[in-house]
């Protein structure tokens, strides 16, 4: 099994978030990726990954109800 370099899971990930909309946490998923290409890991704050996907997440889940509903 191939393994991927952090900068190329980023940009994955950036790539699935843009696909549902989940702008604010696509564009810290690119910036962490630029990070990453330069060495810069220690600088990537986690914290922010996970409130920013949760924020996400919760708008994706009230906009999809409200759409079914």
């Amino acid at each position: 099994m191939p393994r991927h370099t952090l900068d190329e899971r980023l940009h994955f990930i950036r790539g699935c978030a843009l696909s549902l909309g989940f702008i604010a946490f696509s564009t810290l998923c690119h910036q962490a990726e630029t990070q990453a290409t330069k060495g810069q890991v220690k600088t990537i704050n986690v914290a922010d990954f996970v409130n920013s996907y949760d924020a996400s997440y919760k708008g994706f889940v009230a906009n999809v109800s409200v759409r079914i509903s």
